[in-house]
């Protein structure tokens, strides 16, 4: 991975590519896999596995420069400092396209516990704070009730 670039200059304030855009001649956006109030995450195809030193498909995730609190950045200098050690996802590339940030890594597929996990996690989205309070509130319902309505279901990830 390269160094994290100190700031960015831009003539698209608020750009955030779409599916079919190429970045650095490396990674093709295939598929939108979440979008909130700061940027979006996407599914990507390497196009050149070893010069990459990536795996087939990766995720990027784009923030727009505009954002109040910039959080990628933050996000990139804690995946750099893990690097090699196990449970973290392993990053390829910080860079910016347009109006916003982004940031290359490892897919990571689904994490936490079926019974309790919120609906992004079921549907392979990225996970955030509010997905943990989803999943606290579903072992607070079984707490106080003594099951969930779904306990039964065979349905897996």
């Amino acid at each position: 991975m390269t160094d994290i670039p100190e700031k960015a200059t831009t003539d698209t304030p608020n750009e955030i590519p779409g599916v079919g855009i190429v970045l650095k001649g490396a990674w093709k956006l295939e598929k939108k896999l979440g979008s909130g109030s700061f940027g979006d995450i996407f599914l990507a195809t390497t196009l050149m596995p070893k010069m990459c030193n990536s795996p087939l498909n990766v995720a990027i995730k784009f923030e727009r420069l505009d954002v109040p609190k910039k959080l990628l950045y933050l996000e990139t200098y804690a995946l750099v400092q893990m690097q090699g050690k196990p449970h973290y996802a392993k990053s390829y590339y910080f860079g910016y396209f347009g109006g916003s940030t982004y940031l290359a890594r490892q897919s990571v597929g689904f994490r936490g516990t079926v019974r309790y996990a919120s609906l992004n996690a079921h549907k392979g989205k990225d996970l955030g704070k509010v997905d943990d309070l989803w999943s606290l509130l579903y072992i607070m319902i079984e707490f106080i009730t003594g099951t969930l309505p779904w306990i039964k279901e065979n349905n897996r990830v």
